[in-house]
């Protein structure tokens, strides 16, 4: 079996694999080569900083409703919108029937 590539590893296995990473490593070596600079505690919230940002990806993964495009939206409505993240919007929108939920 040929190693998978970042590319064409699915995000939510990449995320796992950062999420297990940050639960079990101690970073020793890291730390110790960062000297002041980075704490484990730093490196564990970047990588499961990273996993959840990986998660949101791969939820919109498809994700193709442009609401500032919809002109069945108020112009507030669209604005609003415009504050929250595509993961926010579309939960948003899935709750109140405006797109499919997938």
């Amino acid at each position: 079996m040929p190693p998978m590539e970042l590319k064409t590893m699915p995000l939510e296995t990449a995320a796992e694999v950062l999420q297990f990473i940050a639960e079990r490593e101690e970073f020793e070596s890291l730390v110790a080569a960062m000297s002041e600079d980075l704490s484990r505690k730093d490196v564990r919230n970047m990588l499961i900083e990273l996993a959840v940002e990986l998660r949101k990806i791969a939820a919109l993964k498809g994700f193709a409703y442009d609401p500032q495009g919809d002109k069945n939206l108020t112009s507030k409505t669209r604005k609003t919108l415009n504050c929250l993240s595509p993961m926010e919007t579309k939960t948003l929108l899935s709750a109140f029937g405006l797109i499919e939920r997938k």
